[in-house]
């Protein structure tokens, strides 16, 4: 192992050949989680809009074709946020669900592309949204997304809800061992930070504890010389 220039983090060899962040967990995690479409990932995207330049990760949206939902897109956030949704556009990059065809392989070709980004001290902050699905089937995936929470940085993101998965998983007729991943990633996301439910009566409270979070955040980096 070595330490790379401008004191970026650590990488160490994984499985398979797969490069791996190392870093150190740390209380700073904010998800959110809760019905589909109630403004989970608008009300990330508002609060860290003032600050893109400093964010990085994943960022996933939603493809209509004639006005209706045909599948999700990946994108690799490298300090521009992309917005929520777009058309549908054949050969799009990043597509990883398509009339519900889930295609895992998709998600670790953006991450693998993500996670270097998200050791570099220029970013400060790491969006992953949402995580929680059917990239718990992929091995090479959750290895790369370990890395990244371990690194001690900021994360905000999205986790797919329990309920949201055990729908997805019937309609997609996905293996039952992808409950244990989820409750294993559950787990560390409660343990390091903060898990909240959003709910159409709780929608500006939520925004104002994500606001917190990243001035929270700012004052810290300020205080150690880091600020932004």
């Amino acid at each position: 192992m070595r330490k790379a220039a401008s004191r970026e983090y650590l990488f160490r060899l994984g499985a398979n050949g797969i490069i791996v962040p190392i870093g150190r967990d740390s209380q700073v995690h904010c998800f959110l989680q809760g019905a589909p479409k109630i403004g989970k990932s608008t009300l990330l995207r508002s609060a860290l809009l003032p600050y893109e330049r400093f964010v990085c990760g994943i960022m996933v949206q939603r493809l209509l074709k004639k006005g209706r939902l045909c599948g999700y897109r990946a994108c690799v956030v490298n300090g521009l946020l992309p917005t929520i949704e777009r058309k549908y556009q054949e050969g799009l990059e990043g597509i990883f669900l398509y009339n519900k065809i889930p295609l895992p392989g998709i998600l670790e070709k953006v991450i693998n592309r993500a996670a270097p980004l998200c050791t570099k001290e220029r970013f400060h902050y790491i969006l992953l949204d949402e995580i929680g699905g059917v990239e718990l089937l992929s091995n090479q995936f959750m290895e790369l997304l370990w890395g990244i929470l371990a690194l001690g940085k900021p994360v905000f993101g999205v986790l797919k809800s329990k309920q949201n998965l055990v729908q997805t998983a019937r309609q997609l007729n996905l293996p039952d061992n992808i409950f244990k991943q989820w409750d294993k990633l559950h787990r560390h996301i409660t343990l390091n930070g903060k898990l909240l439910t959003v709910t159409r009566d709780n929608m500006v409270q939520t925004g104002n504890f994500i606001e917190a979070a990243i001035n929270n955040c700012r004052k810290r980096s300020a205080a150690s010389g880091k600020g932004r």
